[in-house]
């Protein structure tokens, strides 16, 4: 029998997030599973960049809680074991990362909407993901239909 006790939600900060976080809650509660919401800022391959974006800004001057903040809505909240963590890296690596070392049961990510030659030329951060997760990786579509998650 497959037992899911941490969920892993990859926050992006994008239309996507309105779909992956009420996904990710609505799994961890159906399981009781504790909820774990990972955010990457990405490495800058500008090292004389004086002034950090403005996440790394928020990071630097509250951590994951201030950066995640209001991520996960309050009757969520509420009800779910919630962690945060940022980290800086590669987004796929890390998220891989963070998957095997809290031992995450299931990856819950968006979908990405880039183009077909951007993907074919960089990648996604979505694709490398499910092809290098430790878990099995659910992959939640931005769509306007609206679906029951209870």
């Amino acid at each position: 029998m497959v037992q899911i006790r941490k969920i892993l939600v990859c926050i992006q900060f994008n239309k996507s997030c309105k779909t992956t976080v009420p996904h990710a809650c609505a799994l961890a509660e159906r399981f009781g599973a504790e909820l774990h919401a990972l955010h990457v800022l990405e490495a800058s391959s500008e090292p004389d960049v004086a002034a950090l974006p403005p996440d790394e800004a928020s990071f630097a001057s509250g951590g994951a809680d201030l950066v995640l903040a209001g991520i996960i809505p309050p009757e969520w909240e509420e009800r779910l074991i919630c962690q945060r963590a940022v980290t800086f890296g590669v987004p796929w690596i890390e998220i891989t990362r963070y998957a095997w070392q809290h031992e995450i049961d299931i990856i819950v990510i968006g979908a990405s909407r880039h183009s077909a030659w951007s993907r074919w030329v960089r990648g996604s951060v979505t694709d490398q993901v499910v092809h290098h997760a430790p878990c099995p990786v659910f992959v939640i579509c931005h769509t306007e239909r609206r679906f029951p998650l209870a």
